[in-house]
């Protein structure tokens, strides 16, 4: 699991219109719990293409750019909206473009992350999140979540 650092005192050039820099800092949590919270190793994936998030979810995934070795994609989610069963089969950088309190639900229903028990960031933030198996998102906050995903597809 990573967590994200802001640089302070950081400036871009003038005129380029860029955000100060935020980078991504290991955290200190026991393994099991980064794949509770950050998803599950790649080489555990056993789900069918049918959840992949573009085919199960494509009102909230909009693909970006794809190679042979990376996805990108720009995720919405509006405020009260509940994403249905997907999945994101790579690991993947996350910059969180606008922020809301979410549930993250498993294939059974059981609540797997509750944001609003973990903390609030803000948007131009970054992050990291391991592949995520079934699951569902709900948006229980008050504006709309959206973030840009940059998913690794060689990362074993």
């Amino acid at each position: 699991m990573w967590r994200p650092i802001h640089r302070e005192g950081f400036s871009c050039p003038s005129g380029t219109g860029r955000q100060p820099a935020v980078g991504l800092r290991p955290s200190l949590k026991p393994a099991e719990e980064q794949i509770r919270l950050g998803g599950m190793p790649n080489e555990a994936w056993n789900w069918p293409e049918a959840l992949d998030a573009l085919s199960a979810a494509p009102q909230y995934h909009l693909l970006l750019l794809e190679n042979e070795r990376v996805r990108m994609l720009d995720s919405r989610v509006p405020q009260g909206h509940t994403v249905p069963l997907h999945t994101h089969r790579w690991p993947s950088a996350l910059y969180i473009l606008s922020w809301s309190g979410f549930v993250r639900r498993d294939g059974e229903g059981r609540i797997v992350v509750d944001s609003r028990e973990i903390g609030k960031t803000t948007g131009n933030t970054a992050l990291w999140s391991g592949p995520l198996p079934p699951h569902t998102l709900e948006n229980v906050g008050e504006s709309d979540l959206r973030t840009i995903s940059v998913e690794l597809k060689n990362s074993r």
